[in-house]
């Protein structure tokens, strides 16, 4: 379910931030093509059975309470199956992290939901795959010409010895608006200075746990792109907080994922935080409700 909201001057700047960037944009356009995206931290209690009894938001306080009360009403009826992927019961807490987009309405309302979640925390710890050595891509010069922004989200194949044996652009979302004409380029340029960067990334196996004899592993990285250089960007950035412009890619699949069976909305990558290292699996959970609830 989607809901009506006023958000104020924050997502307004977020929205027109990004409709200045192209030159006389049509009613038609501003309508239908800008979103306006925030990404929102948190952790569920569960109970045995699945249901969510509580939730703690990261910097609650700072939310718009719009965006608090759509993701409590969601949450409320969330339900996951009590039984995780690996045969193990659910955890008591479980992090995760939403996706919201927001699309301007009629007058000053928004529409709002939820459209994407991850559950899991950034891996940490000896049970992990840990990071060695990533330094981050140059930023390509197409795409800066252009003035284009946006994220890649890069899954990775982990072997052994710690190195990257493959990879995949998974999704890559741009955060300015573009001619539609140049998307697809433009996303083929970030996922190609992303990925021929990561080829020379390398990370530490993990030394305890289950996954320590696993043939390889599978994780997580988001990559950023952003050059938010005017005036009327840097405005957007202050006063839009955690507001960002959408424009979301294609997903494409690894064959060599395990997972890919598991592609849906409650395991999207763009849920993910802007950087980070994560496992593809998460915590193992599965939510058997809809993201935006009843």
């Amino acid at each position: 379910m989607q809901r009506t909201q006023r958000f104020g001057l924050g997502i307004l700047l977020a929205l027109s931030s990004i409709a200045a960037t192209q030159a006389r944009p049509s009613a038609e356009q501003a309508q239908v093509q800008i979103e306006a995206s925030m990404n929102v931290a948190g952790e569920l209690t569960l109970t045995p059975d699945g249901a969510v009894t509580a939730v703690k938001l990261a910097d609650e306080a700072s939310l718009p309470p719009a965006v608090r009360e759509r993701i409590k009403h969601s949450i409320a009826s969330w339900r996951f199956d009590p039984v995780r992927d690996n045969g193990s019961a659910l955890p008591a807490q479980l992090p995760m992290s939403l996706l919201l987009v927001a699309k301007q309405g009629e007058g000053e309302n928004y529409l709002v939901s939820i459209r994407s979640a991850h559950f899991g925390g950034e891996a940490q710890g000896a049970t992990s795959v840990q990071t060695r050595d990533m330094q981050p891509p140059r930023y390509p010069e197409a795409a800066f010409r252009a003035g284009a922004t946006g994220v890649v989200y890069l899954m990775l194949k982990i072997g052994c010895d710690g190195k990257v044996e493959d990879l995949i652009a998974e999704q890559v979302n741009l955060t300015s608006l573009v001619p539609e004409s140049k998307r697809a380029r433009l996303r083929q340029v970030f996922a190609d200075a992303a990925s021929k960067k990561a080829r020379t990334w390398t990370f530490l196996p993990p030394t305890e746990g289950p996954e320590v004899k696993a043939p390889y592993w599978v994780m997580r990285v988001p990559v950023s792109f952003d050059i938010g250089t005017s005036p009327r960007d840097l405005i957007a950035a202050k006063q839009a907080q955690k507001w960002r412009s959408y424009l979301p890619g294609p997903r494409q699949v690894a064959p060599w994922n395990e997972q890919r069976g598991a592609a849906t909305s409650s395991d999207s990558p763009d849920a993910l935080p802007a950087s980070g290292l994560f496992s593809v699996r998460g915590e193992g959970v599965h939510l058997v409700t809809p993201l935006q609830g009843s």
